[in-house]
């Protein structure tokens, strides 16, 4: 059970009689990551040192809360109804944080309030836990991605391809994913003789957001990637096909925007940087070394994909 620093920092006092307090009914809804039923409850017994909600007496009132993600961070209404089902009080709180533990404390300092309300005799003062009892972990999320992509200056041609990836995200912040790319072939002639060119492309990168919500994410990536070409000779005599290591570092700008229930929509513009770079040539008829093109320096790369997002 997960438990929050509730009520550290608030300077509120509530009422609390000597003797047994009125019990009041508790329903609470809250989403993934936000304080439960069962933590509210507890904290705010032990705040109010009385068992408001699982006393033995009569239920004087019933308290409904709901707490859900919306579109800046997290809302959360709370209503006080009596027995009869007129509303006695009623509180919105929200926070444009994506972590919802950053509600736990309002949310226990407000509760303690409107319970407290049901009492009629003159309150003692808030008695806070010496030790935060939650500890907050951030949210980890797991994400699967496949699309197309088109990479300039990798292969003789602009080259076609697809690719899928694996990403595991934390506290929405920060993410490092594995992907493999494979790239479709183009031929390279030099004097009507060259290669058939292909390649298989791995990464591993490290992403940072820059702009984040429950509805569209932005961020910066490094990559670190490394592979192979594969050339298989045309009209050359003798040629064998032959695989080379290729080996790059880069930068991707990354954009996601929120389609409906797991599913994302993920584009994504890089440049790649090679430092191991494949070569090939051939010998010709006149004796001499003709050399086909090689990657870029400098390697602008663009893609698009859809991935499903699980976790908190």
């Amino acid at each position: 059970m997960r438990c929050g620093a509730l009520l550290a920092s608030s300077f509120f006092f509530v009422a609390a009689t000597a003797h047994a307090a009125p019990r009041v009914e508790l329903h609470w809804r809250a989403a993934e990551g936000c304080l439960d039923e069962a933590t509210l409850a507890a904290t705010v017994e032990r705040t109010l040192d009385q068992p408001v909600f699982h006393g033995r007496n009569a239920i004087a009132a019933t308290l409904e809360g709901d707490v859900a993600p919306s579109d800046a961070g997290y809302d959360a209404k709370i209503v006080l109804r009596g027995v009869d089902g007129a509303v006695l009080a009623e509180r919105e709180i929200g926070t444009t944080s994506h972590d919802c533990s950053r509600l736990d404390d309002s949310l226990a300092v407000v509760v303690a309030m409107m319970v407290d309300g049901v009492r009629e005799k003159p309150p003692a003062p808030l008695r806070v836990p010496p030790k935060p009892p939650r500890v907050v972990r951030p949210p980890v999320v797991g994400e699967i991605e496949a699309g197309a992509a088109v990479a300039i200056g990798l292969l003789p041609d602009a080259s076609p391809g697809a690719y899928v990836r694996a990403r595991v995200g934390f506290a929405r912040r920060f993410s490092v994913s594995l992907g493999g790319y494979g790239w479709s072939p183009s031929d390279a002639i030099e004097l009507g003789s060259g290669a058939h060119i292909w390649a298989w492309t791995g990464e591993l990168d490290a992403c940072g957001s820059v702009l984040g919500s429950n509805r569209v994410t932005l961020g910066v990536c490094l990559a670190l990637g490394a592979g192979f070409t594969d050339a298989t000779p045309i009209a050359l005599q003798g040629g064998s096909e032959t695989k080379l290591p290729f080996v790059y570092d880069g930068v991707a700008v990354d954009f996601s925007v929120h389609v409906a229930g797991p599913l994302w929509f993920h584009s994504r513009a890089a440049i790649w940087n090679p430092f191991v770079v494949p070569t090939y040539f051939f010998y010709g008829s006149d004796g001499a070394r003709h050399d086909l093109p090689s990657p870029w320096l400098v390697e602008p790369v663009f893609s698009i994909g859809l991935s499903a997002r699980f976790g908190s």
